[in-house]
């Protein structure tokens, strides 16, 4: 037997960014690369909107492509401190896998890369947040995939292998306009 497992909902089209105004929340915690979310715009709706449905929001900038442990292991730090019950993550794959890690490690601080790594091995999330994909590139849907990418530093880690069901988003924006940093879907 097979599964196929999809984000709750998924908003997609002009205006689809606004539909972070619907989540309910006491704070929100936003992941993104390296400056094009923010360059275009997207980032500052994207907290309008969360503040709009009365969340706290923080941020945290700078994931790099192929993220690196150390980046995941801030970010989880940021998390444990901040305590949100959203994470929003924003842009391409590598924001979206390495908020997922994040969201991972926050949930489970004692969690290892390791324990990670194996089939099965991520446990049960939703426990202290939800996770909000919103995609700025169309055709990948890197959200919905069941795995996480290679982490590079002081050690190597490969999740590619790892089913992890438990990671797919609760709620996934997509909008084509995004890949051009036009303002469609920003509203």
């Amino acid at each position: 037997m097979q599964r196929f497992t999809l984000p709750r909902d998924l908003y997609h089209g002009e205006g689809a960014l606004e539909a972070l105004k619907t989540l309910k929340g006491r704070k929100a915690i936003v992941c993104v690369g390296g400056g094009s979310m923010k360059r275009g715009g997207f980032l500052q709706k994207a907290i309008d909107y969360l503040k709009e449905a009365g969340m706290e929001v923080d941020t945290f900038e700078g994931i790099e492509p192929d993220p690196s442990v150390e980046t995941v292991m801030k970010g989880a730090q940021k998390m444990l401190e901040f305590e949100p019950d959203w994470i929003v993550a924003m842009g391409g794959g590598s924001p979206i896998d390495a908020a997922k890690a994040m969201w991972i490690k926050y949930e489970y601080p004692e969690i290892t890369f390791e324990d990670m790594c194996k089939v099965f091995g991520i446990p049960e999330l939703r426990k202290k947040a939800h996770f909000c994909a919103v995609s700025s590139t169309s055709g990948t849907a890197r959200s919905n995939r069941f795995c996480l990418p290679r982490f590079r530093g002081k050690d190597q880690y490969s999740l590619r292998k790892t089913d992890c069901r438990n990671t797919v988003p609760q709620l996934r924006t997509v909008c084509v306009r995004m890949s051009d940093r036009s303002d469609h879907c920003a509203g």
